[in-house]
């Protein structure tokens, strides 16, 4: 027979997928905030992934389009945050293989002329560094930066 405190956590959990996507992660944090036993945790993750409440690909999936739409993430980015929530690598492959390759170009090159003309640097080589720096933050691979200040001219 589950114990009392179990059926609430299991039930808590569920409410709390049910309003958002959640990650086997995110689960495993917030039960452990509430101090439920380790075998417990281990449990309620094995019923909430039976019962379809959370799926660490679809997580995957929802996180990348999120990040990269919303956000304007870049894929290095995006990539070390679903790492450090424990999701799989083969997961994160299949959300970037959404992203269309012209349209993560043309979102940074969108963020590098926003950026260019924010500045008012006088020095183009400082100017050029501080959109680096910026692009790069954002998780873009430098050297697509390089490719479009090329392409654009900086």
């Amino acid at each position: 027979m589950l114990n009392e405190e179990f059926k609430k956590a299991l039930a808590q959990m569920q409410a709390n997928c049910s309003r958002s996507e959640k990650c086997c992660y995110d689960i495993k944090l917030a039960l452990k905030k509430k101090q439920i036993k380790n075998s417990d945790i281990e449990q309620i993750i094995e019923l909430l992934v039976d019962d379809k409440f959370i799926n660490d690909e679809r997580y995957a999936l929802y996180f990348v389009r999120d990040k990269f739409r919303l956000a304007k993430w870049g894929k290095q980015k995006i990539s070390y945050m679903l790492k450090n929530k424990q999701i799989a690598q083969e997961y994160i492959g299949l959300a970037f293989a959404e992203i269309d390759d012209r349209i993560y170009r043309e979102t940074l090159k969108e963020l590098i002329v926003k950026k260019r003309n924010q500045l008012s640097e006088p020095d183009k080589y400082k100017a050029k560094d501080k959109i680096l720096r910026f692009a790069v933050s954002r998780g873009f691979e430098t050297a697509l930066v390089f490719n479009l200040f090329d392409e654009l001219g900086i």
